[in-house]
């Protein structure tokens, strides 16, 4: 059963999004120095550090690659968001070990633009380091079943990229297909979701093939031709 209820930001620890949520300053990471890094470890490292110094660097990137220039930027979504909290987003719980004990931790599901939207107030405003969230328990909710969840809420959004596609498609590759006990075949995927064999092929080579810094220029709204 879910339930909504206020969760901390520091209790937020991985996201089930196959899309970055902040392409911009994504692609860009590297050159900032944090390779390998995504935005949510930037969020605990920089946004929740008790160091000012920390919370104005992580407010500072965000304005520098994902500022009111941007359309739909995340500073608007913030800026809206600072007197109220308009919708919740979707967690899935899971137990982590903390020394002798288990600890409750969550992953986002849907509203990772959010949760950073919220980061990004705390770390400008000094909000509280909280968002309000509907929670799904990780024992009924897997995550597998987590990530479908995110891919059908971000293509009911906004239209899914031929990268974000190839990324989508690279997940399935790593996953076992119930109905022959084997992990799924580009030709398997492309029946799933209702593509053709080379559309899948062509999109799943970008997110598995390509170089790092390719992909982040995918990511960011980079082109590339691809033949299908």
């Amino acid at each position: 059963m879910s339930n909504v209820a206020s969760i901390q930001l520091r209790e937020i620890t991985t996201s089930h999004n196959p899309r970055p949520p902040v392409p911009f300053l994504q692609a860009a990471l590297a050159e900032e120095g944090y390779e390998g890094y995504k935005v949510i470890d930037l969020v605990h490292e920089l946004a929740l550090s008790d160091d000012p110094a920390n919370k104005a660097k992580f407010v500072a990137l965000i304005e520098k690659y994902e500022g009111q220039a941007v359309p739909d930027s995340l500073v608007a979504l913030a800026d809206s968001r600072v007197k109220r909290e308009i919708q919740a987003i979707l967690l899935r719980s899971f137990r982590v070990k903390a020394g002798d004990a288990y600890v409750t931790h969550y992953g986002v599901v849907v509203g990772e633009r959010r949760f950073i939207a919220a980061a990004y107030n705390h770390a400008k405003h000094g909000l509280p380091a909280e968002i309000k969230a509907e929670v799904q328990d990780g024992a009924r909710l897997n995550k597998d079943q987590a990530f479908d969840l995110a891919v059908d809420e971000n293509a009911k959004r906004r239209g899914v990229s031929d990268y974000e596609h190839g990324v989508i498609f690279k997940e399935y590759r790593g996953r076992v297909n119930p109905a022959t006990g084997k992990n799924y075949s580009l030709k398997e995927i492309g029946e799933k979701f209702g593509f053709d064999y080379q559309f899948v092929r062509g999109r799943h080579a970008l997110a598995a093939y390509l170089p790092e810094a390719d992909q982040r220029r995918l990511a960011a709204g980079g082109r590339v031709n691809i033949t299908a």
